[in-house]
């Protein structure tokens, strides 16, 4: 394994654990994550570039208490470190490129939701066994406890990072070569950023993400005829 999938793996972990058992910084939020995977993997401007693109529809899923979200910090994540890999490898298809791993990375976090179950599954055990301790005044064992739960976030992140980076790499490089030409896709980030726009605004208005995906499409295409007459 190359040396910055590596890091960008175990930096997956610490993503993961960030969100669920530790410090819960800013560190799990995509326009962060995603420019330390642009760094890790050597495009700081592209890292960024995903973050910035997925952070509003992203911010759509508040992960409080036992509220059942997707994946979404952990999907934006692997979603660029795929965009600035694939990008060196496939110079000239950034947009192209962008489109695929931004897909790719929505999809992930709605289909490894199962995932993320079983690690609270597996902290709400530790849990239990820590308010059993608590009862018998057992600090040693708290602790003890309070730092597996932390392990397990990290072990889970980063083998879910290194499984899903891998598996959208070879996805995404055979279905970039079947494309016989470049396509430029010009209003791609405009249309990524009226979706992210939508969302925030239909949140702002009903506080609910009910249907918020109808106002991001209005909003995105709104974008795009600016774009195009502009």
């Amino acid at each position: 394994m190359e040396m910055d999938v590596l890091l960008f793996c175990l930096m997956g972990g610490i993503v993961s654990a960030d969100t669920d058992s530790a410090w819960q910084s800013m560190v799990s939020q995509p326009l962060i994550s995603c420019s330390i995977a642009g760094i890790l993997m050597g495009d700081l401007v592209l890292g960024s570039v995903v973050g910035m693109l997925l952070q509003l529809p992203y911010l759509a899923e508040m992960p409080v208490g036992g509220a059942r979200v997707s994946l979404g910090n952990m999907g934006v994540f692997i979603s660029a470190g795929l965009a600035v890999k694939l990008n060196q490898i496939f110079p000239g298809q950034t947009n192209l490129i962008l489109l695929f791993t931004v897909l790719y990375g929505v999809a992930l976090s709605r289909l490894t939701i199962p995932f993320q179950n079983w690690s609270r599954r597996f902290n709400l055990v530790l849990l239990r066994k820590a308010d059993l301790a608590a009862e018998h005044g057992n600090v040693a064992k708290i602790s003890r406890l309070n730092y597996l739960g932390v392990l397990n976030s990290l072990f889970f992140g980063i083998l879910f990072s290194a499984i899903f980076f891998f598996l959208g790499k070879y996805i995404m490089q055979s279905a970039i070569i079947s494309f016989p030409f470049k396509i430029s896709l010009p209003f791609l980030k405009p249309t990524l950023l009226g979706a992210g726009l939508g969302t925030m605004f239909w949140l702002f208005l009903k506080r609910t993400t009910f249907r918020y995906t109808l106002i991001g499409t209005v909003m995105s295409a709104v974008a795009l005829l600016i774009v195009w007459i502009y």
